[in-house]
């Protein structure tokens, strides 16, 4: 997927059939995505000041409907408004809802960011979708914005179990004089937020069915703090696991020495002792999925440079491909490779060190692990 360099040029994304704008991001590392939806009558062009808007290290896509309604006026499906309120083309709703995640994975997979580092938001029909994708789909975003939109009842049979929803972040911005979709859809998907345990921010706003500025500046102030690119401080303890970020700290009950104690009766452990472990720190890291995301670790702990040795690197940057695979040679020893073909350290707290940071990269969304 090539990116233009003004945001002129009209690409088109051949896994999903969308074509799209983009908002290039400045010279250094894209810190995230955010995906822009427009309104059904609209076009993409119509969120461009919501994307000039945004931080400038934020790649922002900006999708055209796939439906053509008139010269420049695109939705994502047809709607009738009647006295019983909005009835929708639910077939044209749900392939577009499969389009835009065909071109979520290709942005993803093109600029190599995480899900985790993604969002969708969007106005009016691209507020429905956002949410649509995100509530279907958690496992694609980090979080969604509806700005003066709804949620679809429609969509109820297909949301995702609520402990995959854990992770999302909702924003929901509506005017309380919309008179298109009138504010009681935006106390509904409040609601439907608190009924689903998603950590929403929602705000009414003196206005109409548009994106006003203070709306604008509330969602953008959102976004920033959700795609933070600031690293989580880590300190492994014997006992404790701790993470430290935005001057909050959660002290987890995943310690090398309780682990290696609790679990390690063997040197290199076995199978089944580290599938024990690896339960074990899953469910110590729980009251963590929504609070801690960025994408690097940062600890002034000095084990990492025996992690840094097995892996054969030096430096002070340890990403999460080569503890994967560093995981993955001690798993093979487990499973009866000879150590003479690669020795491991005998100390079980490296074992647990290295289960404790692969678990933790894994399921909190970290790509690299700094020593300062």
């Amino acid at each position: 997927m090539n990116r233009p360099s003004h945001p002129d040029a009209l690409l088109h994304d051949t896994a999903s059939g969308l074509d799209y704008r983009i908002r290039p991001i400045c010279e250094g590392r894209t810190r995230g995505i955010v995906v822009l939806l427009h309104g059904v009558g609209g076009n993409e062009a119509n969120l461009m000041g919501v994307a000039q808007a945004l931080p400038e290290d934020l790649l922002v896509v900006l999708p055209r409907g796939p439906l053509t309604l008139g010269p420049g006026q695109h939705g994502w499906f047809q709607v009738a408004f009647s006295a019983e309120g909005p009835r929708i083309n639910p077939q044209q709703a749900e392939s577009a809802r499969l389009q835009l995640l065909a071109l979520l994975g290709s942005l993803q997979a093109s600029t190599g960011t995480l899900p985790g580092h993604t969002l969708v938001a969007g106005f009016s029909q691209g507020g429905i979708m956002s949410a649509s994708i995100a509530l279907t789909s958690p496992w694609s975003v980090a979080g969604f914005g509806i700005l003066s939109g709804r949620i679809l009842p429609e969509i109820a049979s297909q949301t995702a179990p609520l402990p995959a929803l854990t992770h999302l972040q909702a924003f929901i911005g509506h005017g309380d004089r919309d008179a298109t979709l009138p504010s009681f859809w935006a106390d509904r998907a409040e609601t439907l937020m608190k009924d689903l345990a998603i950590h929403t921010r929602a705000r009414r706003y003196p206005a109409a069915h548009e994106i006003t500025r203070e709306m604008l500046e509330d969602f953008v102030q959102w976004a920033d703090a959700l795609l933070h690119p600031e690293a989580v401080r880590l300190s492994l303890g014997d006992e404790t696991l701790e993470l430290t970020a935005d001057g909050r700290s959660f002290a987890l009950a995943a310690g090398a020495r309780l682990i290696a104690q609790r679990h390690f009766h063997h040197s290199p452990p076995t199978p089944v002792e580290l599938e024990n472990a690896i339960q074990d720190v899953e469910d110590a890291l729980t009251p963590a999925w929504k609070h801690v995301r960025a994408y690097a670790l940062e600890t002034t702990d000095r084990w990492p440079g025996a992690l840094a040795a097995f892996a054969g690197q030096s430096g002070p940057e340890i990403d999460r491909e080569t503890v994967e695979a560093c995981f993955n040679r001690l798993a093979a020893l487990s499973e009866g490779r000879p150590l003479a073909q690669d020795p491991l350290p005998e100390d079980p707290l490296f074992a647990a060190r290295l289960l404790v940071l692969r678990e933790l990269m894994h399921h909190l969304d970290f790509t690299v692990l700094r020593t300062v």
